[in-house]
């Protein structure tokens, strides 16, 4: 995929390497940045990324996506590619249900860490931050999202459900009704 600012390609496996003599590759949630190892992530490019992550994940949501002014568009992919990733993670069944649970919490340090003004070289995290200022999405917000995405990790009895949420419980089944 040709991006705006930079080339980005699908990674296989969600794995990249670079060859002898070539860019290294900055890889976040399949799609791979290519950026010289000096040199950093530039906005346009972050947020070319993650409109690239939507383009190829969201299938219809993408389309209406377009229609949105340029901004919000570009803060709306971001959002996407950040809870996208954040699925995948989740979902991953080639790992067993500790290790997601241990890769999602991983994940999610890492964003804290940049969403708190730490160094990242992840693409998603990079546009996130700025949709974030832009258009006051706080990150508390972003954390129950998260939640939400987490909760099919975590046994049905380990977890009380958060606000909002009616607990039922019937025949050993436990269903959280938002």
């Amino acid at each position: 995929v040709e991006g705006a600012a930079g080339n980005f390609q699908t990674a296989k496996g969600c794995a990249a390497a670079a060859g002898p003599g070539r860019q290294t590759y900055r890889e976040t949630c399949c799609v791979s940045v290519a950026v010289p190892p000096s040199e950093s992530i530039s906005l346009e490019t972050a947020y070319a990324a993650c409109e690239a992550i939507a383009r190829r994940e969201a299938k219809n949501f993408y389309y209406a996506f377009r229609v949105l002014p340029r901004e919000k568009r570009a803060a709306i992919c971001a959002v996407y590619a950040f809870m996208r990733h954040a699925d995948d993670l989740a979902d991953d069944e080639r790992l067993t249900l500790e290790q997601r649970l241990l890769n999602t919490q991983q994940w999610i340090q890492e964003w804290h860490l940049a969403a708190h003004g730490g160094a990242t070289d992840n693409p998603v995290f990079i546009a996130l931050s700025d949709a974030q200022q832009r258009f006051e999405i706080s990150t508390d917000l972003l954390d129950q999202l998260l939640h939400g995405t987490m909760m099919d990790l975590m046994p049905a009895d380990s977890s009380a459900p958060g606000p909002h949420v009616e607990r039922i419980s019937a025949g050993g089944a436990v269903l959280d009704v938002y």
